[in-house]
């Protein structure tokens, strides 16, 4: 599409923190997606991060809280991998079906606050049929799945490359990143044959 970033297989290298609204979003449903193509897989690292704002906001020198994560991850199959989801830092969740290695995959990652505390609810889906209606989720996260805290709010999105000194995170590349809080952003579903739109 146009204007992809790379982000190579290093064990701690630059992020990129993107912010998607000038005020958070602290109720409702967040999606995100993107056109990824994943050339080479590590460690269990994720690489594409909805963030919750600091106090200072999304600024360089803050850190904030990564959550709602999406991982590209080895599998038994040569050439291929799984896509992992997480909310914060607790159990990962991977897709029941492998995929190929240099391969694009539309990817739409999902952030759903809920009532009540550990609850929230992460959907991953992968190559999703273009409709009106939101399609069942290749994975899912919910509070009889997963333990990870809540996030407070969302403002942007991180692309990362590694964890640490030892923790080597995938070859990947990302494009067309688009961010709504209803499935019908994603999509132009005006048409008999909706086209997915990703700018």
């Amino acid at each position: 599409v146009g204007k992809s970033v790379k982000l190579e297989q290093v064990a701690s290298g630059q992020d990129m923190m993107i912010p998607f609204t000038s005020t958070a979003i602290t109720s409702g449903k967040v999606y995100a997606s993107a056109l990824v193509k994943v050339n080479a897989v590590a460690d269990d690292v994720y690489f594409f991060v909805l963030l919750q704002p600091t106090s200072a906001g999304i600024v360089d020198g803050k850190a904030p809280v990564e959550n709602a994560r999406l991982l590209a991850s080895k599998c038994d199959t040569e050439g291929k991998f799984v896509f992992k989801i997480s909310r914060n830092s607790a159990t990962l969740f991977e897709t029941t079906g492998e995929y190929e290695l240099g391969k694009t995959y539309l990817v739409v990652m999902s952030y759903e606050f809920k009532e009540g505390t550990k609850n929230d609810v992460v959907q991953l889906w992968v190559n999703p049929a273009v409709a009106s209606t939101e399609p069942k989720p290749n994975a899912a996260i919910n509070s009889s799945t997963h333990t990870g805290a809540d996030m407070k709010s969302f403002q942007a999105i991180e692309l990362r490359q590694g964890s640490s000194a030892t923790k080597v995170g995938p070859e990947v590349i990302v494009d067309a990143i688009r961010v709504g809080t209803a499935w019908t952003d994603l999509c132009d579903v005006a048409s008999t044959e909706p086209t997915m739109t990703v700018t």
